[in-house]
């Protein structure tokens, strides 16, 4: 199962992380999030994840300047539309920078059907998030009866995931491509709780 842990501000917390059984570490690129990176952090923090880890740029809304200058200048190797992005902005990332993964974000409302379907061919992958007017980060889960009566089950499931019930989410789940986690992870905004990492990375793996 696909294990994401984003929203890393802290180069102490990177290190730890990519010491466990983690498919991705992602970074908020959005300044409005509490866990904003800035292109300089992003650098700095994104060159300390090996290449076997996936490293993903978080953004919302960007402009291609942006989305160039992250990919260019960092070793983030995916990205992750968390906003109101089209088809043709995405398509055209896609067709430019072949070699990078594309993650799209969408909300778990009552269009959660219609955008796997608009979505799902164009990107990688694609993450159920609790809608949210902030684009995410709310901490808060969703309804996962949402997921009961979806086409796929190739999605990451965000939202609230935390110790507390991620091992419930895998056990009425199971076949949900992964989780992604970033308040779950945390004792605080951006800083990171190594023995929840620790736990949640045991947990997927079985143990």
């Amino acid at each position: 199962m696909y294990l994401k842990f984003c929203g890393f501000t802290q180069e102490a917390d990177v290190r730890e992380a990519v010491q466990h059984d983690v498919q991705a570490i992602g970074f908020i690129t959005y300044p409005k999030s509490a866990r904003y990176v800035d292109l300089a952090q992003l650098q700095k923090l994104s060159s300390l994840v090996p290449q076997t880890i996936d490293r993903v740029a978080v953004t919302v809304n960007a402009t291609m300047a942006q989305l160039e200058s992250m990919i260019e200048q960092t070793a983030i190797n995916t990205i992750q539309f968390h906003g109101n992005e089209s088809i043709e902005m995405i398509q055209s990332v896609k067709n430019r920078y072949p070699d990078i993964q594309l993650f799209k974000a969408i909300p778990a409302d009552e269009k959660l059907q219609t955008h796997i379907e608009r979505y799902g061919s164009v990107v990688d992958r694609l993450l159920i998030d609790t809608p949210s007017t902030t684009f995410g980060g709310t901490g808060e889960v969703f309804d996962w009866r949402t997921l009961d009566t979806l086409s796929t089950s190739n999605y990451l499931v965000a939202g609230g995931i935390n110790s507390d019930n991620v091992e419930q989410l895998i056990q009425d789940y199971p076949n949900i491509a992964g989780v992604d986690m970033a308040s779950g992870i945390e004792k605080a905004k951006g800083q990171k709780d190594h023995d929840k990492m620790a736990y949640i990375a045991k947990v997927l793996k079985g143990e």
